[in-house]
């Protein structure tokens, strides 16, 4: 029964049968085109000797690291200066550079001022604790001995460290060289691949720099850390939400009234007698292409499955822990959040390029789901994507 909202043309067999098939060869175009993308980029990766490493210092990583070392006792001149970033920067240094072969050596830093994210949001980093005077004077000091000892401090007015090392890691690797980064910025990881690998500071009984490359599970390890930040990150703007609502004037809920999602209002008690009954869910998108960049492959494979649940067994047991906590309904929410997965999927693209498997592509795949490229049948799809719909 044609109730008006489609033409006689948007129902004839026919034609529906035709833009079917118009479709899945536009599919099969795309697919076609990833597949020789795939293919000339592994041939191109294959041509190159990848026989030459350059090493990219975080200045501030090891400058902070260095003053902090000696927090309790700093190294003072002759002046009664602290000298505990200086001194602490070049003993990494020289250690570094003794303990590894290097083809090429850089040292990146922040610039002062705003950065193109501080015009994007301005409260950027605003809660960030001031660094300390003494810790600042030795910045430049440092960058006129590294100018003296011809080793180049790479920075850019409007960009930070990070956006430096993720150019010259996509740059390194169009050239076949590896890239070794120095740091002990988890968020840093994200940057690992073929080729690209942390050298991350010494910590524990460790007395040592330790190598992290894509096989390393300890990259595995600080994926959790960053991962287990940023759901508390996310608990806590919901909760900051949720309690803005809740001081709002009960008169204001007009389309809560209508929409009878005040159920349970008690006056006495205000908005929140109604709202506790609700959810507040943490979502995601990008589990495939998390799990490509992480092992290499996605969730079809018995390997992506066994991480995909690790990685959904944190979200349901986060949620399941702050929803005893604060005696609210927070929950895992497997977003349908289509016009996210494009504009983080171009974020992403802005930041780190093309990566096979994981931005060859207009968007991130929705949630868990299966990527569309897998050539699998419904029930395949389904049989996999079973597997972890119970941690929502």
């Amino acid at each position: 029964m044609n109730d008006g909202l489609f033409s006689e043309a948007d129902l004839d067999p026919e034609l529906m049968e035709i833009e079917s098939k118009k479709k899945e060869r536009e599919r099969q175009r795309e697919e076609e085109k990833r597949r020789i993308a795939k293919e000339e980029a592994e041939k191109k990766e294959k041509a190159l000797s990848w026989d030459k490493t350059i090493f990219l210092i975080d200045g501030y990583s090891v400058i902070y690291r260095s003053y902090f070392a000696h927090i309790r006792k700093p190294i003072m001149d002759k002046k009664g200066n602290n000298i505990s970033a200086y001194f602490g920067f070049f003993q990494t240094l020289f250690s570094l550079i003794s303990s590894n072969r290097m083809d090429a050596l850089a040292v990146t830093m922040d610039e002062k001022g705003p950065t193109f994210r501080h015009k994007l949001y301005p409260e950027y980093k605003a809660n960030r604790e001031k660094a300390p005077d003494d810790l600042h004077s030795q910045v430049q000091p440092i960058k006129d001995t590294l100018k003296k000892m011809n080793i180049p401090v790479l920075s850019r007015e409007g960009f930070e460290a990070d956006d430096i090392m993720a150019s010259i890691c996509h740059k390194a690797k169009e050239s076949g060289w590896n890239v070794v980064i120095c740091s002990g910025d988890k968020d840093l990881c994200q940057l690992v691949e073929n080729h690209v690998s942390i050298l991350r500071p010494p910590k524990g009984g460790e007395t040592k720099y330790v190598m992290m490359d894509r096989n390393d599970k300890s990259i595995i390890d600080l994926f959790f850390d960053i991962l287990d930040e940023k759901i508390h990150e996310a608990k806590d703007m919901l909760i900051e939400r949720f309690e803005y609502i809740c001081s709002q004037n009960p008169a204001s809920a007009k389309f809560m009234y209508e929409n009878n999602v005040m159920a349970g209002y008690i006056p006495e008690e205000g908005i929140r007698s109604a709202l506790r009954h609700g959810t507040l869910a943490i979502g995601q998108l990008g589990l495939a292409e998390t799990l490509e960049i992480l092992v290499g492959c996605n969730h079809t494979s018995p390997k992506g499955m066994a991480l995909a649940k690790r990685i959904e067994a944190l979200f349901k047991q986060r949620c399941t822990e702050f929803k005893e906590e604060y005696k609210l309904n927070f929950g895992v929410y497997y977003t349908p959040a289509e016009n996210l997965c494009y504009t983080a999927m171009k974020k992403f693209k802005d930041k780190y390029g093309i990566i096979p498997k994981v931005s060859d592509r207009d968007y991130f795949t929705n949630s868990m789901h299966v990527p569309v490229w897998e050539q699998l049948s419904p029930f395949e799809k389904i049989d996999i994507e079973s597997q972890l719909t119970g941690y929502s």
